[in-house]
Order: structure tokens, then sequence, then C-alpha cells
């Protein structure tokens, strides 16, 4: 079955009745988890009818974000309002600050109300297409900022995810059909519960797999690579998420190298090294979005003296 059927058989399937306990929880905690599938649907077309959105056009998807499941806006949601409501932007200031550029944009509606928000971007010294595409992108933010605010809308667009930290994108296929083995989504239950099973999988469609990994052979000959590309697929997936918690790769290549001794995950043969490298890069990744979500520790007195210290040595004081 085809991932469109599927979406398609889901959208006609009838929906389980949101109770008003339910969706008074929802609308408390902004956290979706605890609907199942079919009463998210419900709730998504409930929201889209609200704002004279068209659902088939998928403008919102979900977003995991402080263990909670919620909504984020698209592209073609803030395009739709501005159509809806008739709202026009006007870009009334750009500043540049520690090498941070924002944009401010003022929203005006089709009944003469007005609201002004800003987007930013770290430009640094970037020059040359870098600097443009970066002067675009906080025009972007700021355009669909306002756009949500004038409108009344009180969550992320899609343009904000990439800087916050632990934001991790679910679209809502994923979240609609994913085994969570009875598990509300969201719940660190439903992710070790997804992450058992992925971890099951490893071992399956694999090829010629020895039991051992292969010995290196001489430089000159072409080294051999797993066929097993299920594994490579959900390794690549912690990947991703331990890129957005960490900022860059070096976690997943730290624990790559000193778990499996490889630079690259598609020259692990033995399946039983890919399932152990994915337990720890699982590992981390939970690690990682815990310490995002936690508060920074109190400095002690003699941090305080100490970082006085190396900030009079830097300066020459």
């Amino acid at each position: 079955m085809s991932p469109d059927s599927v979406t398609q058989s889901t959208a006609l399937m009838p929906a389980t009745p949101i109770l008003p306990a339910e969706m008074d929880a929802v609308l408390v905690s902004g956290d979706l988890k605890g609907l199942s599938p079919q009463q998210r649907v419900e709730y998504y077309g409930a929201v889209c009818k609200s704002l004279g959105l068209n659902p088939l056009t998928k403008p919102f998807d979900y977003l995991s974000l402080n263990g909670k499941l919620t909504l984020y806006a698209k592209k073609d949601c803030t395009d739709q309002l501005r159509k809806i409501y008739g709202v026009s932007i006007q870009f009334i200031d750009k500043s540049i600050d520690n090498g941070v550029l924002t944009v401010t944009a003022r929203a005006t509606d089709r009944t003469g109300r007005q609201d002004e928000d800003c987007g930013s971007v770290t430009i640094g010294n970037a020059g040359g297409d870098m600097r443009a595409n970066a002067i675009m992108k906080a025009h972007t933010k700021a355009k669909r900022r306002v756009t949500l605010s004038i409108c009344g809308l009180g969550m992320m667009d899609e343009s904000e995810l990439e800087t916050v930290r632990g934001a991790i994108r679910m679209p809502s296929e994923e979240v609609a059909h994913i085994d969570t083995g009875g598990h509300a989504h969201g719940t660190r239950e439903a992710q070790d519960y997804v992450a058992m099973q992925k971890l099951a999988e490893l071992a399956v469609h694999v090829d010629d797999v020895p039991n051992t990994p292969a010995k290196p052979k001489a430089a000159a000959a072409k080294p051999k690579t797993t066929t097993n590309f299920k594994a490579l697929e959900a390794i690549g997936d912690i990947k991703a998420d331990l890129k957005k918690l960490a900022g860059n790769d070096d976690e997943y290549y730290r624990i790559l190298r000193e778990a499996a001794g490889v630079d690259h995950a598609n020259q692990i043969l033995d399946v039983e090294v890919q399932r152990a490298l994915y337990k720890l890069l699982l590992a981390r990744r939970n690690d990682l979005m815990i310490a995002a979500q936690a508060p920074p520790k109190p400095m002690s007195e003699d941090d305080m003296l100490r970082e006085q210290f190396e900030r009079e040595q830097r300066e020459g004081v």
C-alpha cells in the first residue's frame, strides 16, 4: 500500500469524537499526545475550519518539543491566512547587532488593524550567496511571524524550528501511522517502544552479513559496504536528531568511531554492531534532549572567580 493511499484511508476513517475533558486538557496544556490518531485528525480539521484553511493543503504539521506534541504553521498556512484576512506586509526596519540581522515587519488586515513582529538570523561576516540567503530568511521569518500574530495564532512557524533546540519535526503521516505499542505519541514509553521495533528490524533483509566485522583489506581494494539499508536509514534518522540538538555532527562521529572503529556507518557489516551503535546513538540523543530542557545550573563561587580570571587574562588586565 502506497503512503498516499494510507493517508487517504486515514482521512476517510470515522474520527473518534474528542470528549470535553480531553479537549480541555489540550486547550490548557497545548499537548496533543494524549489524543488518539483519529482524534488528532478531528482536532486538526477543527483548527483548519475555525481559520478557514484548507486541510488538504496540510497547512500545519506536528512538532515534538519539551515533551509535548503540538502543531506548527507551514508556509501554506501563512500564505492562506494573508489571503483570507486580507493581510498586507510592510518591512519597516532592519538592523545588524553583534552579527545578528533583525528585520521588523508590519502587518495590516482589511479592517485597518496593525501588528508588528520581527525575524532574526545570525549573519556574522558572511558574504555572497550566504549573506543573501540570510537576508531572505530574516524577511521570511518576520513576514510569517507577524502574519500568525495578527491572525491570533500563538504557534511557531516552520522557519523558526531550526534555531529551537530540542525541536523535532514529526510529519502528520508519521504521527498518525507509527506503531507506538499502545503508548501515547510523544511519551518516553512510545519512544522506547519504537526504538526497540527499529532495532528488531535492523536484522531484516540483510544479504551476506558475516558474524564478525570484515578484516581491513588492502588500500587498493574497494571496501565492502553493508546492504542493510534499513539499518542505515534508522541510524541516519538519529544522526539528524543529534545534529539538531548538538549543532554539529561531532557527537555522531565520536560515537561511531569509539563504538565501531569506522568513519562511516555503511562500513559496519555486522548487524549486531549496527544494533549496538543504534542503542548508543539513541541514548545520547535522549540525554541531549533532557539536557536541552533542564534549566542551567547556578555557577559556584569558584567558577565565577575562574571565569573572571580567564576574562581578565584575555583582556590583558
